[in-house]
């Protein structure tokens, strides 16, 4: 058990992700609760330490309950279905900052839509579905190098489709579509002039991926600020409603994650320049976000 100098050594209050782009991204907590990496938990700081930390947190969450900028909410013991909803989120937060780091620390090119015929595979199978999409992912990793990150969704009358990463290592063709600014929907140009005059004004070529033998495809290569493009992604898992296939998303080939520090910030500053925080119950801290 880690106790005095040695936990303060190895207890940090902040945790910051550096991304290959430069962009970082810091939780600051108001207590020490993150290890540095390269320790194994043997144990707590001990129960004095709990109580000292404890009442510390007590007097925060009044005065940032007092700026109106933080919400405690006391209750009782949580029932079967309180947990059950609460385990539930935090897997899928997990789930989202997994993928958001690997999204953003990886060279993907391209924004992917796969879709599955009926007449190709029963797309209400599931596991016929994940079968034939394993296989295929497995089969272009080791073969062509693919890199991938993605994420199943259900369509809203059944039937699977997949939203995903990938790098440069498939074969794309032009589908002679374009994805135009405010229009949902791709949109062939009527003539040459017509499709000039709409990638001048910003829309952009929508590939399709000839080597998805199960369905339709769409293929956008990525552009602008990259965060926007994972959040996008992300918010996917958000609105699932249960794991698909046993997990939140799938992951494969040379995929790189940001570095990781811990260290020590001043959890009032931070506060101050995130303009709002949140109380991580499993962890008994109240937090803050920074994005660089």
């Amino acid at each position: 058990m880690y106790q005095g100098t040695e936990a303060r050594a190895i207890m940090h209050n902040a945790l910051t992700k550096i991304y290959p782009d430069g962009g970082t991204k810091t939780l600051v907590a108001d207590r020490p609760i993150f290890r540095e990496r390269g320790w194994e938990e043997r144990g707590s700081l001990g129960g004095h330490g709990r109580r000292k930390l404890s009442r510390g947190r007590c007097k925060l969450s009044r005065r940032l309950q007092g700026k109106g900028r933080l919400r405690v909410v006391r209750r009782s013991s949580p029932d079967r279905e309180e947990r059950a909803r609460d385990n539930l989120e935090r897997s899928k937060r997990r789930a989202r900052s997994a993928v958001y780091d690997l999204a953003r620390s990886t060279d993907f090119r391209y924004f992917v839509t796969l879709t599955v015929s009926p007449e190709k595979v029963d797309r209400l199978d599931d596991g016929a579905v994940f079968k034939k999409l394993h296989n295929w992912l497995d089969n272009n990793v080791r073969r062509h190098g693919l890199t991938y990150v993605l994420i199943p969704e259900y369509h809203k009358k059944g039937g699977l489709h997949f939203h995903a990463f990938f790098n440069d290592a498939l074969p794309v063709v032009d589908s002679g579509t374009l994805s135009v600014p405010g229009v949902k929907r791709p949109r062939k140009p009527r003539s040459e002039a017509e499709r000039r005059r709409l990638l001048d004004g910003g829309a952009h070529i929508v590939y399709n991926l000839p080597g998805w033998d199960f369905g339709f495809t769409t293929a956008l290569e990525l552009y602008g600020d990259r965060r926007a493009a994972v959040g996008y992604v992300v918010k996917y898992i958000t609105k699932a409603e249960r794991k698909i296939g046993g997990r939140w998303y799938y992951s494969g080939g040379n995929l790189r994650r940001p570095e990781v520090r811990a260290l020590d910030l001043d959890f009032d500053a931070a506060y101050g320049e995130a303009g709002s925080g949140f109380e991580i119950g499993s962890l008994g801290a109240i937090c803050c976000s920074l994005e660089g």
